[in-house]
């Protein structure tokens, strides 16, 4: 596969099955190995705002569980809260993941579509974005040819 400079190595629909499902699972642990191969000197603070928004979106008993302690959620309550804390999650997980395509796209030669429709690419797309994140950050494979025995 040859790359052309200026353009992602991968398409955004592009399936590597395993980190596809690694992606579905468990969202954070992709972003933050993106992230840290990114910068090596920043700490982490917003891919963890990241995960933050991935779990809100996906374990939301994680979010009732120590609020249980201190309020009896009735039903109608919990039917109120968990959207908003889903929107939330949403809205900054994909605020991180525009900055993270951002600075993809900056340090690799990617010339940037209108903010909007990187934004909405983010929006709607997040798994994939995340997985051609990963995918353009990854050091290349070599390949290890092996040489053929002289002659005796």
């Amino acid at each position: 596969m040859t790359i052309k400079k200026g353009q992602f190595n991968s398409s955004l629909f592009h399936c590597d099955f395993g980190l596809c499902c690694k992606a579905i699972i468990c969202p954070c642990l992709v972003v933050n190995s993106t992230q840290a191969r990114l910068d090596k000197s920043k700490n982490g603070l917003r891919t963890g705002t990241v995960a933050l928004g991935e779990l809100s979106g996906r374990y939301n008993w994680i979010w009732m569980q120590p609020l249980s302690k201190f309020v009896t959620f009735t039903p109608m309550m919990v039917n109120n809260i968990m959207p908003t804390i889903n929107a939330i999650g949403s809205i900054l997980t994909s605020i991180m993941l525009f900055k993270q395509r951002k600075e993809i796209k900056e340090k690799y030669g990617i010339p940037m579509a209108s903010p909007a429709v990187e934004f909405l690419t983010v929006w709607f797309c997040s798994l994939c974005v995340i997985v051609q994140h990963e995918l353009q950050t990854r050091p290349p494979k070599t390949i290890v040819q092996p040489i053929a025995a002289q002659p005796m």
